[in-house]
């Protein structure tokens, strides 16, 4: 059943989105505390037919005057009173001002006036104790005690806006409970109170993210053509990294004309997230063709055409994005990783190639991918030193290293080891046996080791002590055929194993006299030798 319920509230979204509640949606942001974004939709919608200006004006003013700018606040609350003089909110706002300008007789006299406009509107009643909270809640605690007391009673408990109002004095005063009881009784006196839903979810989601969710959820069944409720459940959805409902979301948002470019554009990532490149490179041009300089979704249009295949495409765009100065400061390591890959890819430039991980590798020296990236680079060069080098630096950089990723970067000293054995450069050689040797340390912590690690140390081990098997070698190699016996189709299919096994155990013990151990580790030795 709950399945189904979701499932109609975003049919319903899809449905509605293409319609818009207009100015309404900037008053919803200026009520939910985001002000910025209230004065966007405010002005993007103020000469729309059905837009009251003078509600447009107050909520505009109040916007600015939450953000210190009084001096836009002034402005469109005069324009307000203009607009319509019988509104009582723009005396308030301009009562706001005044309090704020310690002139208490101006402010008494334009809240008079908006209470003489506005007799049973209670919800002005709590917009004049709002500004007496705002402009000193200790030295005006009486008229806001009395403010409330006449909205609970004209009201009879009812009005929403008290609970907000109070909501938000608890949650200033970090009684986060409280504060949340509060917007829940906004809720409950009016099911279709955005900011009590708002509010409240952003109340609890650093506690129980889910929780907020469903909250947000129920916001939008009751309200699907709202940009807040639309856009504050995708955002959710982003923070507790549910990125699939995220971009599920925000592709219903954005279809809302009062959506704000900058999540067209968070809808780009997410959809690159999603795997979804050719709809993710589509709506990052789209952008960029509104927000030409926006670096991110410079950055998205080749890395989707790199996942696209397109690499051809994919390096112009690339270079194209490097050449830009501007963009200098925001190259990040995963930059520098694909570019210099597709360089590599489409033009088989080596040396262009490393001179970009090198470059990404100084302006971020700890990141462990740029690192491995040059390993690949040296590696395919043939020179395992260098290879294993930046192996190891690229684990030093890892957060937290698996068992696998040391096993693996342990074989890339094994092979350095030899390289050096191969150039007579002995110390070199047994230096990287040694730093072999201690990767295996760390990749058999707390780990049950198959024998492929057991021979890995007995070979590190050999190679270590001047290619000559020592103690260490022959314990790690006869564990590692104590291993392979647990299986008997290892005799055949891992002949080899059995038998570099038994060589270095009859060379070990024939070096030390014990004949009778060098004898038996002959004797399996030659039966596994022509297999």
């Amino acid at each position: 059943m709950k399945k189904i319920l979701i499932a109609a509230m975003l049919l319903g979204a899809t449905t509605l989105s293409s319609m818009a509640q207009g100015y309404k949606d900037g008053i919803e942001y200026y009520k939910a505390g985001q002000y910025d974004n209230a004065i966007t939709l405010l002005q993007r919608n103020l000469n729309n037919s059905d837009t009251d200006k003078a509600l447009a004006y107050y909520y505009l003013g109040s916007s600015y005057l939450a953000n210190n700018n009084k001096t836009e606040a002034k402005k469109y609350f005069e324009l307000g009173t203009q607009a319509n003089p019988q509104c009582g909110y723009n005396y308030v706002g301009l009562g706001a001002l005044a309090l704020m300008d310690k002139d208490k007789s101006a402010a008494e006299k334009y809240f008079d006036t908006a209470k003489k406009n506005a007799k049973k509107n209670t919800e002005v009643l709590v917009d004049i104790a709002r500004a007496y909270f705002n402009a000193d809640p200790v030295a005006y605690d009486k008229e806001i005690t009395k403010l409330i007391d006449k909205a609970r009673k004209d009201s009879k408990l009812k009005d929403p806006s008290i609970y907000v109002f109070e909501g938000d004095r608890k949650f200033k005063a970090k009684d986060y409970n409280g504060a949340a009881t509060e917007y829940e009784q906004a809720i409950t006196f009016d099911e279709d109170n955005p900011e009590g839903y708002v509010k409240y979810a952003n109340t609890y989601f650093y506690v129980v993210p889910q929780y907020a969710i469903e909250k947000l959820k129920e916001l939008l069944q009751r309200n699907p053509t709202s940009a807040l409720a639309q856009r504050e459940l995708a955002e959710k959805y982003y923070m507790n990294d549910q990125w699939t409902d995220a971009a599920k979301q925000y592709g219903e948002y954005i279809k809302n004309p009062n959506h704000f470019p900058e999540d067209k554009a968070r809808y780009a990532v997410l959809l690159y997230a999603g795997g979804k490149h050719d709809e993710s490179l589509q709506t990052a041009r789209e952008v960029l063709g509104q927000t030409p300089d926006n670096t991110m979704l410079q950055r998205l249009v080749f890395f989707n055409l790199n996942n696209l295949n397109r690499k051809e495409e994919a390096l112009t765009e690339a270079q194209q994005y490097f050449a830009n100065a501007k963009n200098d400061s925001q190259f990040n390591a995963a930059d520098y990783r694909t570019y210099a890959n597709l360089l590599y890819e489409v033009k088989k430039d080596t040396i262009g190639t490393k001179d970009i991980i090198l470059k990404g590798i100084q302006k971020y020296p700890k990141d462990a991918q740029l690192y491995r990236a040059l390993a690949d680079w040296y590696f395919d060069q043939k020179d395992y030193p260098s290879w294993a080098d930046n192996i190891n630096l690229s684990i030093e950089n890892t957060s937290d290293p698996k068992s696998n990723e040391y096993f693996s970067a342990a074989g890339s000293n094994r092979f350095a080891a030899l390289a050096k054995y191969a150039t007579e450069e002995v110390d070199a050689a047994k230096e990287y046996a040694e730093k072999g040797l201690k990767l295996m340390e760390k990749a058999m912590e707390g780990v049950i080791s198959p024998y492929q690690y057991y021979r890995r140390v007995g070979q590190l081990a050999v190679l270590a002590n001047n290619k000559v098997p020592d103690q260490k070698a022959a314990e790690a190699y006869e564990e590692t055929i104590k291993l392979l016996d647990q299986d008997a189709t290892n005799k055949t299919s891992n002949a080899d194993v059995y038998r570099e096994a038994y060589g270095i155990l009859y060379t070990y013990y024939n070096a030390l006299g014990d004949t009778e151990k060098a004898d038996a580790a002959k004797a399996q030795y030659d039966t596994y030798k022509n297999n």
